[in-house]
């Protein structure tokens, strides 16, 4: 059965990757008594985009009336595993070709 409606992992892959590319360069403010990471807003533009994809995932699941709350779950644990780990070589890429501004503040 699909739960997906005909929904690819291409197709998830050109969502998540249209949020992804969408900047080319990134801010990243750092407060006088902050111990900065690195790559943290890099890192917080990816959590983002994967939170998008994952409302995605679970709209696309939704529109199946045929399933119930804990399959949509199930399944959405399970796809969202699935394309993380797909997806991986396009994350890995966007940390090398992002500009990173670095702003001290104080």
């Amino acid at each position: 059965m699909d739960y997906f409606n005909g929904t690819t992992n291409d197709d998830f892959k050109a969502y998540f990757l249209k949020d992804l590319n969408c900047l080319d360069e990134l801010t990243q403010y750092i407060y006088p008594n902050e111990m900065m990471e690195d790559n943290n807003v890099i890192d917080e533009h990816i959590m983002r985009c994967q939170s998008i994809l994952g409302d995605y995932i679970i709209n696309v699941l939704s529109e199946n009336d045929k399933i119930t709350v804990e399959k949509i779950n199930e399944l959405y644990e399970n796809k969202n595993k699935e394309l993380n780990l797909l997806f991986q070589p396009e994350m890995d890429f966007f940390y090398k070709k992002v500009k990173v501004k670095i702003i001290e503040l104080g």
